[in-house]
């Protein structure tokens, strides 16, 4: 329900551009469509009370959409978050690192990404990892993962309220020193939702908890909805949480090594497939490389955050020395393997250039994979002809492969 209404706030914020509608017409069908609303709920229709929910949060979406934005940070609590994120730029800038790893533990850690050069900056673009230089769900990952480990470990335990509560501190305390950024906000109230869901024990899903926050990120920010991080955000979630399970139902390798280089290599894949027709339709490229070695960048990164951290820790106290080769050894070796991944033939394809309906299609495409994947983790007992024929047997796994052909089409002789 949760998405329904997610997707139709959204639409009403989006059709609100094209249709010019005052506040006071605005206001009387939305109050319309509450009544209507209210009299399908106490009447309890299934697929009546839904549609009433739709229209409700579509209109309200346009109501919405002609208010200003909501300022929900004060002025006071901005400011002395900016002056906390220059003290620690200033104690990354006294630690004695190199220029380089200095700018590059100020993206990665402040979000501050002034001191990059401009051939760090396109040696990231080019092997499709500028996510790692922005503040995301992916930092917050890294970060406040151990956290939600340890979480999971102690449900049984009263002791999961004080890890929770120590955790959305540690959460919002960091958004707070790096300066809110809308991309670090969004992602911290999703895993804010997701550790409360820990907490009390309820059953968790992600489309709901993507949904919810988005939302309430749109109730306060209306404009939020044309911004490209936000889309990419939600939609790398979302393709992880659509694609990852049925990927991994497909089969695991046995040794314990290989299956858990696998799973996080699947995760990856699973976020870039979410994001894939936005990437094609903003950036117009795809790196390729950047899909087969991103778990090797992300675990690279992981590394230098976690002992920048600790570096930074120990040399305030007037240690840490070995860190700082540590650190410099994998800044290093996050260099070479990006220079190596940019000369790699066919690793980037640029200049494709896709419209809105062809990003529509491209979901849809994404959208019916999912039953081909189904089809292919059948129990090994049956033979791949078998599965096949049951495949083409179903008229939805026939639609799907005209419109995946329909696609490509489009993508290569575009019609209009």
């Amino acid at each position: 329900m949760f998405l329904l209404m997610a997707i139709s706030l959204a639409i009403g914020i989006y059709f609100s551009s094209f249709v010019a509608l005052s506040i006071s017409a605005s206001v009387s069908f939305l109050v319309a469509a509450l009544l209507f609303l209210v009299s399908f709920w106490q009447t309890r229709r299934g697929w009546a009370n839904l549609t009433a929910l739709c229209s409700f949060f579509f209109l309200f979406g346009i109501v919405r959409a002609q208010l200003p934005d909501v300022k929900w940070i004060p002025d006071t609590i901005y400011s002395l978050s900016l002056d906390l994120s220059v003290h620690f730029q200033q104690l990354i800038s006294s630690s004695g690192l190199s220029n380089e790893t200095e700018t590059l533990i100020s993206a990665l850690l402040l979000g501050n990404r002034d001191g990059l050069s401009a051939d760090t900056v396109d040696l990231f673009r080019q092997t499709g990892a500028s996510h790692l230089l922005a503040l995301s769900g992916l930092h917050l990952s890294i970060l406040f993962g151990v956290v939600y480990y340890c979480l999971l470990r102690v449900l049984i335990s009263p002791l999961r309220y004080v890890l929770g509560i120590v955790g959305l501190l540690l959460l919002w305390g960091y958004v707070f020193v790096t300066g809110f950024p809308v991309s670090l906000c969004r992602a911290s109230l999703m895993m804010s939702l997701l550790m409360i869901s820990q907490m009390r024990m309820v059953g968790n899903d992600t489309f709901h908890t993507l949904a919810f926050s988005a939302i309430l990120l749109l109730l306060f920010a209306p404009s939020m909805l044309y911004d490209v991080g936000f889309q990419l955000s939600f939609m790398s979630v979302a393709g992880l949480a659509y694609f990852y399970r049925p990927l991994v139902e497909i089969g695991l390798p046995r040794h314990y090594i290989l299956r858990w280089l696998w799973q996080f290599w699947l995760v990856s894949l699973s976020a870039q497939l979410g994001v894939l027709p936005l990437l094609l339709y903003y950036f117009h490229s795809i790196s390729v490389s950047g899909i087969l070695l991103s778990p090797i960048y992300i675990l690279i990164v992981t590394a230098i955050i976690y002992n920048a951290l600790a570096f930074l820790l120990l040399f305030s106290c007037g240690y840490g020395i070995f860190l700082r080769y540590l650190i410099e050894l994998f800044v290093s070796l996050q260099h070479s393997l990006m220079s190596f991944a940019s000369h790699l033939p066919f690793g980037r394809f640029d200049g494709i250039r896709i419209r809105v309906e062809q990003v529509i299609l491209l979901y849809a495409a994404l959208v019916i994979l999912l039953p081909v994947i189904r089809v292919l983790r059948q129990p090994d007992s049956q033979p791949p002809g078998y599965r096949l024929a049951m495949f083409f047997r179903s008229w939805p796994y026939v639609l799907s492969i005209i419109v995946l052909l329909f696609t490509i089409f489009l993508l290569s002789f575009p019609l209009f």
